[in-house]
């Protein structure tokens, strides 16, 4: 009964030191290179793409054109052809970017992203295979355009 107890005691402090994280956010500029955001296919876009993008602030504001893996083939295209707000459902969108990245094995450090939205602010995390998170925040004013930018990394307490 006492290794029972002993057991359960040290899984319950293990589980309570892993939620101990605090996030620590800094504002950084939208366009910079280190922050992150989630892009989704407009329903014109004519291709067979129908998940969510990961793209830098670099990428989101540049003139060119926005380049996205599929596989392990790299597509360029305008654009025009996503936007910050998603036509089709959220969680699909979201869902079949997670299978991409799965898909994408050993070629990426990345386990899975988690996306939450709500009205204009998001949440987005980058869940990395060593088990660090990556958080970013932001607000959408446009299909291209955000403010109040920040990342954050979870700090132990």
């Amino acid at each position: 009964m006492k290794k029972l107890s002993a057991f359960m005691l040290l899984s319950m402090g293990i589980f309570i030191l892993s939620g101990c994280g605090e996030v620590q956010y800094r504002a950084v500029p939208p366009e910079s290179r280190e922050m992150k955001y989630l892009l989704f296919p407009v329903k014109s876009y004519r291709n067979t793409l129908n998940r969510a993008i990961i793209v830098s602030g670099e990428e989101l504001y540049s003139e060119g054109k926005i380049a996205y893996w599929v596989g392990n083939a790299e597509v360029t295209t305008g654009k025009s052809n996503f936007t910050l707000r998603p036509d089709a459902p959220l969680t699909e969108q979201v869902e079949r970017f997670n299978a991409e990245i799965i898909k994408w094995g050993k070629e990426t450090d990345y386990r899975r992203i988690e996306y939450s939205k709500e009205n204009d602010q998001v949440l987005l995390t980058v869940v990395f295979k060593t088990g660090r998170k990556t958080f970013f925040r932001y607000k959408i004013t446009g299909d291209h355009t955000v403010t109040d930018a920040e990342c954050g990394t979870a700090m132990m307490r």
